[in-house]
Order: structure tokens, then C-alpha cells, then sequence
């Protein structure tokens, strides 16, 4: 199996056939030595190949629920800062509409700028 890291270096992991009884020690030695991600990844993947079904299927309803909350995540974070942006664009507008009003820019010239409506201009005075 070829592996690069981040850096572009090339690793090859070599597969060789062995007892059942050797084969978890040397995944676990070789995965404890692999300091790229790359090669902890493929030495999991050779690791995954001896599994049992029940452990499969085990493994990939934790894969499904660890995607499921990093998705979780991302959407309250773009709530957030959909949220947050808004939030700050009304306060932009606000801090216009009040210098405006210092300047005395008639009311409907303000709400036209900043698209307040002519009630929340008034109880801006």
C-alpha cells in the first residue's frame, strides 16, 4: 500500500500473510511506531480487513453517528454566524440612521439608505 504524507514523502507499507495469533501484536507494534496520519490510516485499514461482521457493522454505526454530529456542528455553526452576520449588519444600519438623524437627514432619506423602516428611524431620536 503506497501512502504520501503532507509533506509529499512516499511510504509503502508492505502486506505479508500471517497467523491469525501473530497478526494483531505486529498491527498494534507497526500502528504505535506510524507517526504520519497517512500510515496509522492504512495500518486501521489492514487492522479493519481481520474484523468480524457484528464488528463491522459496529464500527460503521460509529463511523455514521461521529459524521452525524460533526453535521450537527457545522449546521449550528453557519446558524450562528448567519445569525451573528445579521445581527451586525442591523447594528451597521442603526449607527448610520443615527448619525444621519444628527446631520438632519430627513427620515425617509435614511429609511431609503439603510432599509429601517420609518418607525424604528422615529424611536432611534
Amino acid at each position: 500500500m503506497r501512502c504520501t504524507d503532507q509533506s509529499g514523502c512516499l511510504y509503502v507499507v508492505e502486506m505479508q500473510m500471517v497467523d491469525q495469533k501473530d497478526y494483531a501484536p505486529r498491527a498494534q507494534y507497526y500502528s504505535s511506531i506510524a507517526k504520519e496520519k497517512e500510515l496509522t490510516d492504512a495500518f486501521n485499514v489492514l487492522a479493519q480487513s481481520n474484523w468480524s461482521k457484528p464488528e463491522l457493522e459496529s464500527y460503521d454505526r460509529y463511523l455514521d453517528n461521529i459524521r452525524s454530529q460533526i453535521n450537527q456542528i457545522d449546521t449550528a455553526e453557519a446558524k450562528g454566524e448567519a445569525k451573528g452576520l445579521a445581527k451586525g449588519l442591523e447594528k451597521g444600519k442603526i449607527q448610520i440612521a443615527v448619525r444621519l438623524l444628527k446631520k438632519g437627514t430627513d427620515i425617509n432619506i435614511i429609511a431609503d439608505l439603510t432599509d429601517l423602516s420609518i418607525e424604528k428611524i422615529k424611536n432611534l431620536k
